[in-house]
């Protein structure tokens, strides 16, 4: 299939929403969100085109940045990096490091155990990654 110029991607399968976007979806969202999840105070900001994806927490009293959160059906709502600033620099470690590489196609491509083992380095007290940590164990 071809693929859509339109969609810019630096996580694979997720697009950055523009605010009018991401403030849409919520509006939309919000009620099934509220009735299904704990975790509601959230925007979405990066999403993956059937509902799922990370977003921007609201900031925990006397915290002076948002954790971000991912939203994966059937898993629910995780915090799964410390802010904003620290998942952008776990993503441009995850490029440096080839954990995101281009297929063949053109396309993004993750190494998923890979990028739990750097996003747990660079965000310690996010117990979403030591599933990853504890896999790279076992190998």
């Amino acid at each position: 299939p071809a693929r859509d110029p339109n969609w810019v991607s630096f996580i694979e399968f997720h697009r950055f929403l523009s605010l009018d976007e991401a403030l849409d979806i919520f509006q939309i969202t919000y009620p099934i969100t509220k009735e299904y999840y704990e975790n509601t105070d959230w925007i979405m900001t990066f999403e993956d085109g059937s509902g799922d994806g990370y977003g921007i927490s609201a900031l925990n009293e006397g915290s002076s940045t948002a954790p971000i959160v991912f939203q994966f059906e059937g898993d629910g709502v995780s915090t799964v990096f410390e802010s904003l600033t620290q998942m952008m620099r776990t993503m441009v470690a995850c490029f440096e490091t080839g954990v995101f590489t281009m297929g063949e196609d053109g396309d993004l491509e993750t190494d998923f155990f890979k990028l739990g083992e750097v996003a747990h380095s660079l965000n310690p007290g996010i117990h979403y990654w030591d599933k990853y940590t504890s896999y790279s164990k076992l190998k």
